[in-house]
């Protein structure tokens, strides 16, 4: 049947290609219409309590997108009419400033204490500004803080969770573009001297570049994506789907030397390698379908996105790279060159003398490994992965040493508690280590503002359908142990006053995110593994060669994630998880490649130990090529992304790929040659 099909593609070669580069046109309209989200928290299970919050502030008072905006210099006269402009643009549910309270044409110093204390710093030189937008932090709020920045004159620092998001896209949009032709370029370099002809490295991009389109073009299946799997999504493919191109191109060189007809090459090169490519597909779908099960469903996200690229990759190799390789054929053979990979036989031979020790070495180092690999600190908070000098987190830093904020929690209580049951939590809430202020509406009805005096506006705000919402301001920062201990602590003040409160906001998110993430790591860790072993049982009918071979990977993994421990580095909380599967789907295609080519030789009459060797030497350059290539183009991206949680996965995976070349050609080697009945049976003699 293979050979059917690759005789049919290779038949007009011409026609299959323009077929190929017109299915462009779909997929470009395809993603200029795809969604894409950046907002982190959207991807959280809604039946959490800060999701049940965001939900219910939503529906009752209008959404929590909110900003901070610290005003430096200005008169009460130029604040009040920048405080209108900025209510009339679209996208702005409401302004809140002192002057919708008390009369603010009298100086700061004179103002009621609960107005001064929240609008101005204490120097009196700057002024707050709480800028309420329509909605959640969508599309419609990006546009808004867009248009509420082009209103803003010098002086003026717009901080916040809404402003940071709309920065978070720009620097995506802006990046995007510099993250695929990076990578493009230095794969490009790496494969001009590792394959072994100056023409091959062009129809391999090719080949590569067709499946990264048809898969960033079919996104639109999904409605939207996140930034997240948008930034590296195109990078990962091109790494984790080159193997499939490197294996039936080496493959055909091999056979181009020995067949006069290059079309024959093409099918028995095709024919040769579908299974390791076939296997390698099942087993990096597996390592992503671990991510679909994730609680967090940006794990979904990333791993629907990777495994339709993943078949999509796989599917241009093994349609479109045959019938480039018969077109251009004259030319590979006419450009041949010795590829710069070094010859594999010195080092196998070595590893196999002491195949005992090697083999001991793998099993040995398992147990260390899988102690310290999850042991390096992490970060869980947006502002860590942004960049200092982007607008927001500039302006943030702003508001926290001049007004003390960082953090903004939203407090939703029953309206019906009596005035002073409603003014004791206020100051209990005030009094909780870490927190800044509140903003209530009972805090500023008393004997300093008559109930009378203040606003509907503020009234319209602050009370909806017998609920009263009160912003909690902490110069604590989300996702750290303190914001922690001041959440608990928070609750158990809320819970004394109103059973039915609900505590919600940035602090509580990223609480959830945190929880979410722990529980999400060791289940993806797990799923993956049980993914591959099973897969990999069935494709081989053996339960010791799936044992064998993710054991070498998972210590590859261990030692990847041990990595930040030794250097005493922060890593993004996301990144083990998504590491350990990309790396165990992607690289475990080494293995596989080793032993297949180990069994034919086998098959063709040598021993154990001197198939293994024999498939080490011949496919080492497939694997370090591959590795390379995997290493060359998550690195480029580490280098130039100012995105930390991008930076921290491009660099872990950079460091996977080499550790699982050395892994596979130096540990995995010897072990099988150690335990030749993995290597399976001799058939000829």
């Amino acid at each position: 049947m293979a050979e059917k099909i690759f005789k049919a593609l290779t038949a007009r070669p011409r026609l299959v290609l323009l077929t190929a580069f017109l299915a462009l046109i779909p997929c470009a309209i395809g993603y200029f219409n795809t969604g894409v989200s950046y907002d982190l928290f959207s991807y959280l299970p809604p039946e959490l309590e800060s999701v049940k919050g965001e939900k219910l502030i939503s529906e009752n008072f209008g959404g929590s997108s909110s900003a901070f905006l610290a005003v430096e210099g200005k008169s009460a006269a130029e604040t009040a009419a920048l405080e209108k402009r900025i209510e009339a643009a679209e996208g702005v549910r409401a302004v809140i400033w002192a002057d919708d309270i008390f009369d603010v044409t009298f100086p700061a110093e004179m103002l009621p204490s609960p107005v001064r204390d929240i609008f101005y710093s204490d120097d009196g030189n700057d002024t707050l500004m709480l800028i309420l937008f329509s909605g959640n932090n969508a599309g419609g709020t990006r546009a808004a803080v867009g248009e509420v920045r082009s209103l803003l004159p010098d002086g003026c620092y717009l901080s916040g969770t809404s402003a940071i998001l709309s920065d978070t896209k720009a620097l995506t949009d802006r990046q995007l573009p510099f993250y695929i032709l990076s990578a493009a370029a230095v794969s490009f370099v790496i494969m001009l001297f590792t394959t072994g002809s100056w023409t091959v490295p062009p129809l391999m991009l090719i080949t590569l570049g067709l499946g990264i389109a048809y898969n960033m073009g079919t996104n639109i299946i999904f409605g939207q994506i996140s930034y997240i799997t948008q930034s590296i999504s195109a990078v990962l493919q091109l790494a984790v789907t080159m193997d499939y191109s490197i294996f039936l191109i080496d493959r055909y060189m091999e056979e181009r030397d020995v067949c006069s007809d290059s079309r024959a090459a093409v099918i028995k090169a095709a024919r040769a390698t579908i299974q390791s490519i076939s296997g390698s597909v099942l087993t990096t779908v597996s390592g992503f379908a671990a991510l679909c099960f994730m609680k967090l469903s940006l794990g979904r996200d990333i791993g629907f996105v990777m495994i339709k690229g993943t078949f999509l990759g796989a599917a241009a190799a093994v349609t479109v790279l045959p019938p480039l390789l018969l077109v251009f054929d004259r030319h590979t053979e006419k450009l041949k060159h010795k590829s710069l990979i070094p010859d594999f036989s010195r080092p196998a031979g070595f590893v196999l003398r002491h195949r005992n020790i090697f083999a001991a070495l793998l099993v040995t180092l398992l147990i260390p490994g899988a102690l310290l690999h999850n042991k390096a600190e992490k970060y869980y908070t947006l502002i860590t992965a942004l960049p200092e000098s982007m607008e927001s987190v500039a302006a943030l830093k702003k508001v926290r040493d001049k007004f003390g904020i960082v953090t903004t929690h939203f407090v939703v209580v029953n309206d019906g508690l009596p005035a002073d049951s409603m003014l004791s939590l206020i100051e209990e809430l005030e009094s909780e280590n870490g927190v800044t202020n509140v903003i209530a509406y009972n805090k500023y009805v008393g004997p300093a503002i008559p109930e009378a005096l203040i606003p509907d506006k503020i009234r319209d705000i602050c009370k909806k359908n017998g609920r009263q919402i009160m912003l909690v301001n902490s110069l604590l920062e989300s996702g750290t142990a303190e914001m922690q201990d001041q959440l608990a602590a928070l609750r158990g003040t809320l819970a004394k006053h109103d059973k039915d409160a609900i505590l919600s906001g940035e602090g509580a998110l990223y609480e959830d995110l945190i929880n979410v993430a722990d529980s999400d790591f060791r289940l993806t860790g797990l799923l993956s593994a049980a993914f591959v072993f099973l897969i990999i049982a069935l494709m081989f009918k053996s339960a010791a060669v799936p044992a064998a071979l993710i054991a070498a990977i998972e210590l590859s993994i261990f030692l990847n994630e041990s990595i930040p421990f030794f250097l005493s580095s922060e890593i993004s909380f996301i990144s083990p998880t998504f590491v350990s599967c990309i790396q165990l789907g992607a690289t475990v295609d080494y293995a596989i490649l080793l032993l297949l080519r180990a069994r034919e030789e086998r098959r063709a009459g040598l021993c154990a130990a001197d198939a293994v060797k024999a498939a080490a030497v011949s496919s080492a350059k497939s694997i370090m090529g591959s590795a390379l290539v995997f290493f060359g183009t998550t690195f480029s991206v580490y280098l130039i992304s100012d995105f930390e949680i991008i930076k921290n996965i491009c660099a872990m995976l950079a460091c996977g790929s080499l550790i699982s070349c050395a892994v596979i050609l130096l540990l995995l080697t010897p072990f099988l040659a150690v335990f030749g009945r993995l290597v399976g049976k001799e058939v000829n003699t």
